[in-house]
């Protein structure tokens, strides 16, 4: 008989250790999941960030080193508490639909007066009166999918215009905000910081418990030797 066995046997009669060994399996798979989460947590929001780069909310370039073929603006709207992100586009004189590059997500370019809304807000358009709401953005013509959402209920609606509609602080570029999203640097620090909360009690708690089981172990696998096992 060998050691794993004579360790499952003394699991199978001990009712002891055996629910000292379950609980600190427990333990150890919670912590590791926690573990993981935390680890993760950075990556997921930054792919989520990627997804809504083309929003421009953070987009702060008043000029183009290119050809200008878009003029964009990004804001927030409001309605009910609820926040709309707007994106407002105008085809820049003299340049054509086919020469801006649509980000993921977007399935059309809306001309003026022409809006492409999240499927949350088109919901929310069919469920509000159209002077409440729907004014503000113009017909919808199409929705936009969950690869250019932040998440699947964001209020976001891309609106078309003239470019003599357009704001005055709107930017003159080449095409939608493009580019590689960074990760929140708090997040990555408070997650990091979780970590080491998580991990260093579990270690200690792992240490502990093996600790405090072993004497009784030995002895245990010593009166099985004893009686004879090998």
């Amino acid at each position: 008989m060998n050691s794993l066995q004579l360790a499952l046997r003394v699991l199978k009669v001990d009712r002891r250790t055996r629910t000292s060994a379950i609980l600190t399996a427990v333990g150890v798979a919670v912590a590791t999941g926690l573990v993981l989460l935390l680890a993760t947590l950075p990556f997921a929001t930054q792919n989520r960030e990627q997804r809504a780069l083309w929003q421009g909310e953070n987009f702060y370039s008043h000029g183009s080193d290119g050809p200008v073929n878009l003029l964009f603006s990004s804001s927030k709207d409001y309605f009910d508490g609820k926040q709309i992100v707007r994106v407002d586009i105008a085809v820049a004189p003299g340049a054509t639909p086919g020469s801006i590059q649509l980000p993921p997500g977007v399935p059309q370019l809306p001309g003026p007066g022409e809006t492409v809304v999240s499927p949350a807000l088109g919901r929310l358009l069919q469920a509000s009166p159209a002077e409440r709401l729907g004014d503000r953005f113009g017909k919808p013509v199409g929705a936009l999918g969950e690869a250019g959402l932040r998440f699947p209920e964001q209020l976001v609606a891309l609106t078309g215009h003239t470019p003599d509609a357009m704001p005055q602080r709107a930017d003159k570029v080449a095409g939608f905000p493009s580019g590689k999203a960074s990760a929140d640097a708090l997040l990555t620090l408070l997650s990091w910081v979780g970590i080491i909360v998580l991990l260093v009690p579990s270690l200690v708690l792992v240490a502990s418990s093996a600790r405090l089981t072993a004497a009784r172990r030995e002895r245990r696998l010593a009166a099985i030797r004893l009686a004879g096992a090998t």
